[in-house]
Formats: C-alpha cells, structure tokens, sequence
C-alpha cells in the first residue's frame, strides 16, 4: 500500500511565503500544502472544516501584532496534539526557538531553507516526532531525543537512521553533514546521543551495537550512497 501525502499547512500573516512554499513542496514528493492561514482565529476556522487534519503546520513565530506563534502551538498542543507544529522564522535566536520547543514544537527551521532541508525537517517530524538541526540548543535537543527513542527503538529512522549509518562509513562529522544537510555540531549531537542511547563511549562501538540489535538497515539507500559519493568526489577536487 503506497504512503499518503505529508498534509502540511501554513500559518503565517503574510501569503507571500504561502506562495513559496507551495513552489517549494511541488519539488518535494510524499508533501502537499492543504491550507493556509493568517492567524489564530482563521487557523481555528480551517481546521473546524479540514478533513482530514494536517500532519504538520509550519508555523512563523512572529504573526500579527496581537498574537504570536508561541501562543498557536500550545493551542494546537491542547486543542489538536495530532497535529505536528514546525516553527519558523528568519531569527534564530536560542532563547526564542527554546520556547518554541516548550511551547509544543517538533522543530525550527529557517525561513528560507530550500526544499532538501525542508524535505528533512517534515520527513523526520512525521516519522520520527522530531527534527534536530543546529538551531536546537543542546539541552533541548537532549531531552527531546531522549524521550523520542528510549522507549521505542523503531523510532530511529529519518534523519537519525541515516546518520547512524554514515557513522559506518569513513566520513568526518561535518562530512556527514554535507550530506544530510546539517551542520557539524547538529551532527556530533546525534552522534553523542546515539552513544548515550547505547550505552558506548565511540562511534564505532555504537555502530557494532546498532548491528548486533538489528537496528541498522542490511543495505544503505541508493541515494544516500549516490549522495555519499558526491561529498567524497568534492573532497577529491
């Protein structure tokens, strides 16, 4: 049976970037934008009518001057914990996306990232429950991932999955990051919690684990191993 759309909506006062992102989501298969919304009140109003809800809505932190983007991902969390809030703004500051996160949020992202790292972040949100970039601070991004795999080995997919299968190959961190579209420290931190988790001090033992538990895929995918060879071609040049 072939997996539905990612049904992804947008709430942002400007349509400007409503306009972008459906270009941007026309490049990304598995996603489709189903509405758009100004505000609280219009996004309370689409979701009374939307069937069925969205999967994720991409939310811009700074909304009208009344409101904010803080306040419509609690009142998502309360109203429609189903639904999977992504934060957005051109600011990233630590301060701001750490409320954001506590407000509810699976993720930040940059306003104006391109459709690769905006594929990832709504992949690994829908798949996995969260998306870890280099904008998430540290703590958060520990407590987060905690809760995200303790319990539940098989939630190791997505961007987690990937990198842990890079860890098998003879890349750098930041290597690792070209490839995934992540900074080196985003990188290092999925690697240290992946050691964290299996309870190893090195990379290598932490693969060897991965192998020995069945978590790690027989074959990597050919167009990460496509990706891969592209990286290490640079490298060469």
């Amino acid at each position: 049976m072939p997996r539905r759309d990612i049904r992804v909506a947008l709430v942002d006062d400007k349509e400007l970037f409503y306009v972008a992102l459906q270009r941007k989501l026309k490049h990304i298969a598995g996603a489709r934008s189903v509405f758009y919304a100004n505000s609280r009140k219009a996004l309370r109003q689409k979701l009374d009518t939307c069937s069925p809800l969205p999967d994720i809505v991409l939310m811009d932190i700074q909304l009208a001057v009344d409101e904010n983007g803080f306040e419509c991902t609690q009142w998502l969390r309360e109203h429609y914990p189903q639904i999977r809030v992504v934060g957005y703004s051109d600011y990233p500051h630590a301060e701001t996306i750490q409320r954001l996160i506590n407000c509810g949020a699976r993720a930040f992202i940059e306003k104006g990232l391109g459709a690769e790292s905006l594929r990832m972040a709504l992949f690994d949100v829908h798949e996995s429950g969260y998306h870890f970039n280099q904008f998430i601070p540290d703590d958060v991004f520990l407590e987060a991932a905690q809760r995200l795999v303790l319990d539940d080995p098989a939630k190791i997919t997505g961007t987690l999955q990937q990198i842990m299968m890079l860890c098998a190959t003879d890349l750098t961190a930041a290597q690792i990051g070209e490839v995934v579209f992540l900074g080196e420290r985003a990188v290092k931190n999925y690697i240290g919690h992946l050691c964290r988790y299996f309870g190893v001090k090195t990379t290598k033992a932490m693969v060897a684990q991965a192998f020995w538990q069945g978590l790690m895929p027989n074959r990597m995918p050919d167009q990460l191993r496509e990706t891969i060879a592209k990286v290490k071609a640079t490298i060469k040049e």
